[in-house]
């Protein structure tokens, strides 16, 4: 069989790698173009990996200055937020400037935020061990919990000190309080580290 010629179309028997007439090749290699692959954009970003070694840091130290120091002054909320705000500043400086992001900053807000429930619950152990003050710290939230439970309704306010006075009350309420300051703590590091991103794209 027979096929033109490529350069001058004269018939060329198959399997003749020139052209008799004008000598050109008869192999032809196509080449293959290769399409850029489109890039996918709903693909995510990995988030840089928390070091728990700097963190643990981080979080110890702003707990303990929140705990001391702003807690017996304004409270435990504002502490939370204050030691969750201090431990994203600390993770910072620690790990030389390392990108944090609001996930890491609220991680490193909750982990402050357990370390200071951890010295404050030590406190009022050694303040009832060496006072013997238990009674008298009872009494305190027996009557902060009375003052909220008429504040919040009056009406059934008998019925809400008799249910948080109780063992299962006391125990949810821990909780619920727990929970609540671990939040705080977190929106303290958010807090914190959406300040630091804000500073670095500052001129």
């Amino acid at each position: 069989m027979e096929h033109p010629c490529h350069g001058c179309a004269a018939p060329v028997e198959d399997g003749v790698l020139f052209c008799e007439k004008c000598g050109a090749p008869q192999v032809r290699v196509s080449g293959v173009e290769s399409s850029p692959q489109p890039l996918d954009r709903t693909s995510k970003i990995p988030e840089p990996a928390v070091r728990w070694s700097a963190a643990l840091w981080a979080a110890a130290a702003a707990g303990l200055i929140a705990a001391v120091l702003i807690i017996p002054l304004f409270g435990l909320g504002l502490g939370m937020l204050s030691g969750g705000f201090l431990s994203a500043l600390f993770y910072r400086r620690q790990t030389l400037g390392a990108p944090v992001t609001s996930g890491m900053g609220a991680r490193l807000g909750a982990l402050s935020a357990l370390v200071e429930v951890g010295l404050v619950a030590v406190f009022i152990c050694l303040r009832v061990w060496l006072f013997h003050s238990g009674g008298q710290l009872r009494a305190a939230f027996m009557n902060a919990l009375e003052r909220g439970a008429r504040f919040a309704d009056p009406e059934a306010a008998p019925q809400l000190i008799a249910a948080m006075a109780s063992p299962a009350g006391l125990a949810g309420f821990t909780l619920i309080l727990l929970v609540g300051l671990l939040v705080c703590g977190s929106l303290g590091g958010v807090i914190g580290t959406l300040l630091q991103r804000r500073k670095d794209r500052s001129p």
